[in-house]
Parts: C-alpha cells; sequence; structure tokens
C-alpha cells in the first residue's frame, strides 16, 4: 500500500511539475500585488517583473520604497529621502527568482521530493549552494503565488503574491535604476 502511494505521489508530483514548467515557459512577465514579511515588519506593494532577472516593485509606505533590478544590480531606492543602496545581484538570493531558466532546471522530476502539495498551495524547495529558497504556486493555475528566503542581512523573508497578471507590456525604461547626485 505504502509502494503505491508513493508511486502516486511521484506521478501526482511530475505532472504538477511539468505543469508548472509550462506555465513558466508561457510566462515573459508579471504584474502583482504583494504583502512582504520579514521577521514580524510587514510591507505592501505591486511589482513588476520581466525575464530575465528584471524586477521593479513599488512599496506603499513613508520612505517611498522601491527595489529594482536590472538584471546586474538589485537598489534599494528610498525616493523620500532620496537614498540607494547597491547590491551585485549575484550576492542576492533574489537572483534565483528572476532567473527563470534556473527554476526551469530545478524543476525536475528528479527533484519531485522537493515538492509539496495541498489542495491549498505547492511549495517547492530550490537551493543553491548553502541557501534554500521555497517558492509557491497556485494549485489549479500554476501561477506564483510567493517565495520564503533569507534576505540579504539573514532576515526571513515571507513574500506573498495576489492579483498576478502575466504577459504584460512592461517598457524596459521600467528598471533603470536612478542616479543619485
Amino acid at each position: 500500500f505504502s509502494t503505491q502511494n508513493s508511486y502516486s505521489f511521484q506521478n501526482q508530483a511530475k505532472i504538477t511539475i511539468n505543469k508548472i514548467k509550462k506555465n513558466l515557459i508561457e510566462t515573459n512577465s508579471l504584474s502583482f500585488n504583494f504583502v512582504q514579511k520579514i521577521n514580524d515588519k510587514i510591507e505592501i506593494g505591486r511589482c513588476l517583473i520581466k525575464y530575465p532577472k528584471l524586477m521593479h516593485c513599488y512599496y506603499d509606505n513613508k520612505a517611498k520604497k522601491e527595489l529594482i533590478s536590472d538584471g546586474y544590480t538589485l537598489a534599494i531606492y528610498k525616493k523620500k529621502y532620496n537614498k540607494i543602496y547597491l547590491y551585485p545581484l549575484i550576492t542576492v538570493s533574489l537572483k534565483h527568482l528572476l532567473d527563470k531558466d534556473f527554476i526551469l532546471k530545478e524543476l525536475s522530476s528528479e527533484n519531485h521530493k522537493r515538492l509539496k502539495i495541498t489542495d491549498k498551495i505547492i511549495e517547492f524547495e530550490v537551493y543553491n549552494k548553502k541557501q534554500k529558497i521555497v517558492v509557491s504556486f497556485t494549485p489549479g493555475t500554476f501561477d506564483l503565488l510567493g517565495w520564503k528566503t533569507t534576505d540579504i542581512f539573514q532576515n526571513d523573508v515571507e513574500f506573498t503574491v495576489y492579483d498576478v497578471k502575466k504577459n504584460v507590456i512592461i517598457e524596459e525604461s521600467e528598471f533603470k535604476i536612478p542616479k543619485i547626485d
């Protein structure tokens, strides 16, 4: 009986992985609203993602924070204070979430043991070196639902997305990092 259950889950996992991969392959850009929880601090806003590795998030907060990736650099821009913090994209875990090819490679059927499926959420663990990222998808649509990771300051980050729109047209200028004098 347990062998049959194991085979059944493995088969369900392979089908689910293939559906997530198909959805990712067909997705070139995303627009969504988000709730971000870092430790106990909650922030909300909206994001634009264009594959590969481009992102612009607008936070609804006093600092008018923006998170921008131009594919090489991650910028945290606090517009109200005219401050910008720059990090090489290669040094942050977000680089994997913005790299559709990396996720597709990780979503192989051999990695079905990294998959957790319930009727409310699909979670898949992605590893790079010592870092774990849990990427979540919505059952049925297989759309991105969010992720859990650790940020560059070793804080636990939980990022939940909603109102996802796929393949929206986004101008390249959206991903330009501002210059601060």
